[in-house]
């Protein structure tokens, strides 16, 4: 049966919930808990990494992190990891992709539709960069819209 996923990166953690059948769910995405840390570390071959496994390597390798890089959503001033520039959207984009894997193998399958939240305050451009950003990450996104007590415009 199809499913619809629901994701919400937040400043500091992220979380994931399906809906399938008329009923949600949230997904646990780390080992100890549904949430897991909105963190990218890059590894020296340029993947990235993130949640707990990004937050573990931080610990040794603190130039390598990134972290509230949703916050920068939309600034020119890039993210820097390891002397790297990185858009704030490619590691929105990294942790969204990270979320829909997990998911999907948990669930057997791509959901059949992906809504992202962002905060009540963010405009039309914001919004169009977290889902293009999204989708250079290779999710489909059908709809991006306020966060927890946002009330957003979906798109």
């Amino acid at each position: 049966m199809t499913y619809a996923l629901g994701i919400d990166v937040g400043t500091t953690f992220s979380a994931a919930a399906v809906w399938r059948g008329g009923r949600d769910e949230t997904v646990p995405l780390g080992k100890r808990a549904n949430a897991v840390p909105s963190v990218v570390w890059l590894r020296e071959d340029g993947v990235l990494v993130v949640g707990d496994a990004a937050e573990r390597r931080a610990v040794v390798e603190p130039g390598r992190v990134a972290r509230e890089f949703k916050r920068r959503v939309g600034d020119r001033v890039p993210v820097m990891l390891a002397d790297q520039p990185f858009g704030a959207e490619a590691l929105l984009a990294a942790m969204v992709a990270w979320i829909v894997e997990r998911v999907s193998e948990r669930e057997g399958g791509s959901p059949g539709y992906v809504t992202l939240t962002c905060p009540a305050n963010w405009g039309e451009f914001r919004r169009g960069l977290l889902g293009r950003g999204a989708g250079g990450g290779g999710v489909v996104v059908g709809g991006v819209g306020g966060g927890a007590g946002g009330g957003g415009v979906y798109i």
